[in-house]
């Protein structure tokens, strides 16, 4: 979703952490695309070790890196959820991709309502236990996207990205059957004739 997005010029703002976040930032990045990773330490320390690739290259692609706490700072658990106010406030709209029941990506969900941000939950995410909390926002009324055409959609904008949507067995990863698929798949084929967008290495490229 974040490499869809930054196709669409549209950034990204996460925590730089393991997992949804640093993919997000990679997403983001390999579209060359303008992402902000917002710490819970000192900019000078990096938390997981495993993020400092991801952090590199953020930076290396023109993106940031920020804290609200001075340099040198260690990762003290409490400071996560703090940063995760301003995480929500940069953005215009949050989407939980993924949430357990207890999960700091809940807290960024509270803050988004709170500074008035639009919520949104993947629907990727709300399959088995992971997803407790990510099932509790959509019951309680949080939008489920499967990718950014709904999101630029309710922006009042026209996305040029038709992804296809999704379905099929998550736990198996048999593909859906579901009549939307095969829309999309005619959609982007009609696409491909017209001249629009382009295969290559499996990847679909549209032309602007």
């Amino acid at each position: 979703m974040a490499f869809e997005l930054a196709c669409e010029g549209v950034g990204t703002v996460s925590g730089l952490a393991h997992g949804i976040d640093s993919e997000a930032h990679a997403g983001c990045i390999a579209a060359r695309g303008y992402t902000i990773a917002v710490l819970g330490s000192g900019i000078d320390i990096v938390s997981p070790s495993s993020s400092w690739a991801t952090a590199r290259n953020l930076l290396e692609g023109g993106g940031t890196i920020l804290s609200e706490y001075p340099p040198g700072t260690p990762p003290l658990k409490h400071h996560f959820p703090a940063r995760n106010r301003i995480i929500s406030g940069l953005s215009r709209s949050v989407v939980v991709v993924q949430a357990p029941e207890r999960s700091g990506a809940l807290i960024t969900a509270e803050y988004a309502l709170e500074q008035g941000r639009d919520l949104y939950v993947h629907a990727a995410g709300i399959v088995g236990s992971a997803g407790d909390g990510t099932r509790s926002l959509a019951d309680a009324g949080a939008p489920v996207v499967a990718g950014c055409a709904e999101l630029l959609t309710d922006w009042g904008r026209a996305p040029r990205v038709i992804p296809l949507p999704l379905g099929g067995d998550h736990a198996t990863g048999a593909p859906a059957t579901t009549p939307a698929v095969g829309l999309a798949l005619a959609r982007r084929l009609r696409a491909e004739i017209e001249g629009s967008c382009a295969l290559a290495d499996g990847e679909t490229y549209w032309r602007g």
